[in-house]
């Protein structure tokens, strides 16, 4: 089966979004990147996305999925490479299945920010974003 490098990017990750991520099949990549000012101590985002992937490869090839490494990977590395990885702005996270490929940036929550993480499983890593994506972004003062 042949996927696109990247079958979709929105904006944010929200309440559609994370409803059609869950009813996604596994093997599921999960990368979340966390907010990144340039210039900052801790390093380039392109390096740290480098090192996850890197990482998520050394995981699959001792466990089951290591068939499927190359494939499920391709796409991240192509994501890693892509200019808007490095600047600097809100954090992201990756979703990579054998079907589809996303990066969906987080929304700022004040005094809560993602920290790096690499989760690979039947399903995508959700959890920490179902708060965010659920609440409402809209109101009307009357």
């Amino acid at each position: 089966m042949t996927t696109s490098p990247l079958s979709a990017t929105s904006g944010i990750l929200d309440s559609p979004a994370m409803k059609f991520l869950a009813g996604c099949q596994g093997p599921c990549i999960t990368i979340v990147v966390p907010p990144h000012h340039p210039g900052a101590q801790e390093g380039s985002r392109k390096a740290l996305v480098h090192a996850l992937v890197r990482t998520a490869g050394e995981q699959m090839h001792r466990g089951k999925l290591a068939g499927q490494a190359a494939e499920l990977l391709a796409p991240l590395e192509e994501i890693a490479q892509e200019s808007g990885v490095e600047a600097g702005g809100a954090g992201f996270a990756i979703f990579r299945s054998s079907e589809y490929t996303a990066r969906y940036y987080l929304p700022a929550t004040p005094g809560k920010s993602p920290v790096e993480k690499l989760v690979i499983a039947d399903h995508f890593y959700l959890t920490p974003f179902v708060t965010d994506a659920f609440a409402l972004h809209e109101f009307f003062v009357l």
